[in-house]
């Protein structure tokens, strides 16, 4: 069936739910088309039936070219989808065009057993975008191969629902949340690109990834890197240990590369860092916590991300591993025999130092020089 629903500033709201036996979509939007002009279009499906592929939502038809679409100038676009078994929550089919100009898009698809979001088709077209605005898309098993671009004027977000979710970026890596590199290739944003939530703990693999042209942030457990990364600028922000089996590669100048954790791990040499025309900032608890494999940034300490943000290290100072930890130097003087006379004037004390952390100087670690009294 073909429709067309048309707003100037109104809103659309749509509320489909599918139960029963045989029940496939709680909303299904063929070659029909929902247009807005400063309105809202909001689109919530559900599918509780036990029909052979049911969808929380469906755009786009199940044959041949037929064309779905929601479009919208300066209003939000907004889908809920959720199925509770197996098939797809939202499912888009051959041809589909989800565009705002300068509202924002947010998607979110749940599943008990099935795929989250299926871009699929036999002729498959989709297009997701927002030309100002944010992209924003909920959900933990996604299928993308077949769209043509994701593509946010400002911010694109990819967000776990589960914070247990793992993922896997690029070719050949594991993770429910898994992006080959054909899906990671129609990602775009004029601004940054964003996968992973702040609560996320699950473990995150990356193999060649390349989001040049945009800053990337990565939210997860324990971060591994085992292919090139390439970004703008880049920043990990990680609940577990970071390890870096192949070079991460930044571009802009000022803080470029930001990476925080419990752990870090560097196997593959001085060049496994590449912060471009600005520096590295790598915050953890402890220097027993990082293994530098060959990086010389030099040591920070008593000051954390939350406390001590990367704007508040001074740019001087250049690459820094900084920790939270705060050493303690012990300064002691050397036994020195002064008799048989003794000498009110004598000078010539020597003592010793305890306590410096690895890679640490004297030079660089305190000033001055301590006093004597006999």
């Amino acid at each position: 069936n073909s429709s067309q629903i048309t707003t100037s500033d109104g809103d659309a709201i749509l509320h489909g739910y599918a139960n029963g036996a045989g029940t496939e979509q709680g909303i299904a939007f063929f070659a029909s088309q929902i247009s807005s002009g400063d309105g809202w279009i909001n689109l919530t499906g559900t599918s509780t039936g036990d029909g052979t592929y049911p969808k929380g939502i469906q755009i786009g038809g199940n044959s041949g070219s037929t064309v779905g679409s929601l479009q919208s100038t300066g209003g939000n676009i907004t889908l809920n989808a959720s199925i509770v078994t197996g098939g797809s929550a939202l499912l888009l089919y051959e041809d589909t065009s989800i565009t705002t100009t300068d509202g924002n898009i947010t998607i979110t698809a749940s599943s008990s057993i099935g795929s989250d979001i299926n871009a699929g088709g036999t002729t498959p077209s989709h297009i997701l975008s927002s030309t100002n605005g944010n992209i924003t898309i909920n959900a933990d098993d996604v299928t993308l191969d077949n769209m043509t671009s994701i593509s946010a004027g400002d911010t694109l977000s990819i967000q776990t629902l589960d914070d247990a979710t793992t993922i896997g970026l690029g070719d050949a890596t594991a993770g429910v949340l898994n992006l080959n590199d054909t899906e990671l290739g129609i990602l775009s944003a004029g601004n940054r690109i964003v996968i992973g939530n702040t609560d996320n703990i699950g473990a995150v693999h990356m193999n060649n990834v390349d989001f040049t042209g945009s800053d990337f942030i990565l939210y997860g457990g324990a971060m591994t890197v085992d292919g090139g990364l390439d970004a703008d600028a880049i920043s990990f922000f990680s609940q577990d240990e970071i390890t870096l089996n192949a070079a991460v590669s930044a571009t802009e100048a000022g803080n470029s590369i930001i990476m925080t954790g419990t752990g870090f791990t560097n196997t593959t040499g001085l060049d496994s860092l590449d912060a471009g025309a600005g520096r590295y900032l790598i915050y953890m608890d402890a220097p027993s916590d990082v293994t530098k494999g060959g990086l010389t940034g030099g040591n920070y300490y008593n000051a954390t991300y939350a406390g001590n943000p990367p704007a508040t290290i001074g740019a001087g100072l250049g690459d820094r591993f900084v920790y939270a930890y705060q050493p303690t130097l012990t300064f002691t003087a050397d036994d020195i025999d002064i008799s048989p006379t003794y000498d009110p004037t004598y000078s010539a004390f020597t003592y010793s130092i305890s306590g410096l952390e690895p890679d640490d100087t004297a030079l660089g670690s305190y000033s001055g020089a301590p006093t004597f009294t006999s």
